[in-house]
């Protein structure tokens, strides 16, 4: 499907962000990195999201819900 090549497309071109992905999903699988209930931003309770500010440092990461993580996208440029 298109919607499967896009993905695709993605993952091989941004393998130091899906590098960075993974580090953050197995140290939560392993408890070495707590994932709040709440977003840090806004305190809004539910899904939250590792945000990277920058990919080099893949275990740094800010937790925000949706709405405040695409904000921050809208505001700021992501460093690799």
């Amino acid at each position: 499907s298109s919607r499967q090549k896009s993905n695709e497309k993605w993952r091989e071109s941004n393998l130091i962000k899906l590098s960075a992905h993974k580090i953050v999903s197995n140290a939560v699988q392993r408890n070495e990195l707590i994932k709040p209930k709440s977003c840090s931003v806004c305190n809004k309770t539910g899904r939250v999201e590792g945000h990277h500010d920058n990919y080099a440092y893949p275990l740094l990461v800010r937790w925000l819900c949706c709405k405040c993580h695409n904000f921050w996208h809208k505001k700021n440029e992501v460093l690799i």
